[in-house]
């Protein structure tokens, strides 16, 4: 071995003359080609195995990207159709004695259920409020106060526009008038007391 390892000296010019030059040989032994084999394929084996790794995790990531672009694009088209929705809903309150043609009322009811029934397939249902229930901020949205004899403090008067859930999730609040005790003029003047 110690002959392996030595300096090597090589002898020749340019013009082919022979001259010393030392090379030093490496102070390591030779490895074993069939542990260095191992050790290329342990590290190929590695390199793998991480681009595999990455590869799941990118098509993880697109598809939870795809399935929130979905719902994001979905949302904003459900919020334009709601004012429409309102719409419907308004011309189906109309009496049909008012307009020309009673057919006409019966029409705009029909398209207004077909409509109903395609949005509920795709996810769209009608956030549930009457009057009586406890009105919760999460779900209802008060526009006015009303003194009202029938209703508790905080219970629902009256709706005046549908909440809508979208898949589950909040996409429109239901808008309430919120019923609130009434103070008798002694208690609304405290100047009176007096």
């Amino acid at each position: 071995m110690d002959e392996i390892n030595r300096e090597y000296t090589e002898t020749q010019n340019e013009n082919g003359c022979d001259q010393e030059v030392e090379v030093p040989l490496s102070e390591e032994p030779l490895q074993d080609p069939v542990i260095q084999a191992v050790q290329e394929r342990d590290e190929y084996r590695d390199r793998m195995q991480r681009a595999q790794a990455e590869l799941v995790n990118f098509k993880r990531r697109t598809a939870d990207e795809k399935v929130e672009t979905v719902k994001r694009e979905k949302t904003r088209v459900f919020s334009t159709l709601l004012p429409i929705i309102d719409d419907f809903e308004l011309a189906m309150q109309q009496d049909a004695k008012l307009t020309a043609d009673p057919t006409w009322a019966a029409g705009i009811e029909l398209i207004y259920r077909k409509l109903e029934s395609v949005l509920a397939i795709e996810g769209l249902s009608t956030l549930p409020a009457s009057a009586g229930d406890t009105f919760d901020p999460l779900f209802h949205e008060g526009l006015t106060y009303q003194a009202h004899p029938e209703y508790d403090e905080g219970q629902i008067v009256a709706i005046l526009r549908k909440g809508y859930l979208l898949d589950g999730k909040l996409l429109r609040a239901t808008q309430v008038s919120v019923a609130h005790k009434s103070q008798s003029a002694s208690e609304s003047n405290p100047q009176d007391k007096e």
